[in-house]
């Protein structure tokens, strides 16, 4: 069979937040930021020196006074997904994350 046969019509969506973390994604796959305060994702594939940048916007709805923003990044081809997190309260942490 050939391989291109094996791939996804739509992209699947892997989401990523700080409780539950991805390692990988597959080729052609979205990929969807969640966390729980706004802030902002600096990625890139592969190290490209100019990173893109994306804000984190509101994703609707409020649970247990936790309000939720998430961004979609992708489809990806192959390589190395790099980003880093800032939060946009002062004082809360960053996070850098690799995924391939």
């Amino acid at each position: 069979m050939p391989p291109d046969v094996d791939r996804d019509i739509v992209p699947h969506r892997v989401i990523w937040s700080f409780t539950a973390p991805v390692a990988r994604i597959h080729v052609g796959d979205e990929l969807v930021v969640w966390t729980n305060c706004p802030g902002e994702l600096e990625w890139s594939i592969d190290g490209w020196r100019t990173a893109a940048r994306a804000v984190l916007v509101p994703s609707g709805g409020v649970m247990a006074a936790a309000s939720r923003h998430a961004v979609l990044l992708g489809p990806f081809t192959a390589g190395t997904l790099a980003f880093r997190f800032r939060c946009g309260h002062p004082g809360w942490c960053d996070r850098a994350v690799r995924l391939q």
